[in-house]
């Protein structure tokens, strides 16, 4: 036995006897969660909140209605939605395979990136290749920390979305980042490339963390030396200011993140949030 439950015997569960009611627990259960989602989607105003919102429906709904996946992944494909807010969805779909309270045990980041691949793989890869920018991140207010991974998870859902299709096209689609390694796999076969993507992923990510706090360690010593030219100013800086200046960063990532965090999300984002939420609330009177 392969451990699912099937639609004929899902049909025998709900009407045994033995458990008197299950089907009516079943749907209230699920009309519940997902009136309790829909008003979180309702009530999202920054783009991270709504991204977060989003993954809540779309784990809540990827086992029971593909139809609805489809939509939400055409949404976040056709361009009507800002590129930033389709790489935040990606990332939280990253970020929520850690998260212990998910409303199912399934893989569905690797069920909404399927579809999202079939939709217009490009776009994919392009928004892959976005949120592989550790500037991106920063301004997002993420944690750099988690990026690597994030990253790592999203090539290879996108990997195992492209081995799915007849034709393997490694190149299309997948970020610029992961390109550069075209000549190590140059004569691999096509799977054999496709497989070995999401470590190289990280490691490049990584390598351009490294280069980010590099240049932003440029960046504050060019703008000392430009603020402190005079042998007064430099001494003056050492003796009143204990040798930094009043803004420098105080070297706290959650407080970076804090400042970064909060972003609004943008008017078209909002109404395909509001249409969600309505959507689901509808779905959820239903039941």
């Amino acid at each position: 036995h392969n451990g699912e439950v099937s639609k004929a015997e899902f049909a025998y569960l709900v009407h045994d006897e033995s458990i008197p009611g299950a089907m009516s627990t079943v749907l209230r259960t699920y009309a519940k969660k997902l009136s309790i989602i829909s008003g979180t989607v309702a009530g999202a105003r920054l783009r991270d909140e709504v991204a977060e919102a989003v993954v809540q429906y779309l784990t809540l709904v990827c086992t029971k209605n593909m139809t609805k996946v489809a939509w939400v992944a055409d949404a976040l494909t056709n361009r009507s939605l800002p590129m930033n807010f389709t790489a935040d969805i990606l990332r939280q779909l990253a970020v929520n395979v850690d998260n212990p309270d998910k409303l199912t045990t399934a893989d569905v980041g690797q069920t909404v990136l399927d579809e999202m691949v079939r939709l217009n793989e490009t776009y994919v890869g392009q928004c892959l290749e976005l949120m592989s920018n550790p500037q991106f991140w920063a301004d997002e207010g993420f944690d750099l920390d988690d990026q690597p991974v994030a990253v790592e998870r999203v090539t290879r859902w996108v990997v195992q979305a492209k081995l799915r299709e007849p034709e393997l096209l490694p190149a299309q689609g997948m970020p610029a980042l992961i390109l550069g390694y075209d000549s190590v796999c140059r004569g691999a076969p096509a799977g054999t490339m496709l497989a070995a993507l999401p470590p190289m992923s990280r490691s490049l990510v990584l390598h351009r963390k490294e280069r980010h706090f590099q240049q932003l360690r440029l960046q504050s010593a060019q703008k000392r030396s430009k603020l402190y030219t005079t042998a007064l100013s430099q001494s003056l800086r050492s003796v009143v200011l204990g040798g930094t200046m009043a803004s420098d960063p105080s070297g706290d990532p959650a407080q970076q993140q804090a400042v970064n965090k909060g972003k609004m999300a943008r008017p078209e984002t909002l109404k395909f949030a509001a249409a969600l939420a309505a959507n689901a609330s509808t779905t959820a009177d239903v039941f």
